[in-house]
């Protein structure tokens, strides 16, 4: 009877230490995870809010009061990349030489 108790005792002492293991990976991994979302938070965050932007260049202005390109300003503050297109409207008032040559054609990726 003492060897069986023994025996149980050695079993359930290895399924603890086997479950302790398994909570502090599963609470390192949690942990991770929890930092990622924090981050990503963070991120969102950064575009929220007003942002004071210059009627005429359409600049805007950082927190240190400082200037910046629109492009360059989003970019710095999130993971959007620009392409540079032309709307038929500008492209009819800035280019209208080429309007007439271009009627009807997507010139977004020009």
């Amino acid at each position: 009877m003492l060897l069986i108790s023994r025996l149980r005792r050695a079993a359930l002492a290895k399924r603890q230490a086997e479950l302790e293991a398994l909570v502090a990976e599963r609470t390192e991994e949690l942990s991770h995870r929890n930092a990622e979302l924090t981050e990503a938070l963070g991120r969102v965050k950064q575009l929220s809010g007003l942002l004071l932007i210059c009627t005429a260049c359409k600049r805007i202005r950082d927190d240190g009061g400082y200037w910046n390109q629109l492009e360059q300003y989003i970019s710095d503050h999130s993971d959007v990349g620009f392409s540079h297109g032309i709307c038929p409207a500008c492209l009819e008032t800035q280019l209208p030489e080429h309007a007439n040559r271009n009627k009807g054609r997507d010139l977004s990726d020009t």
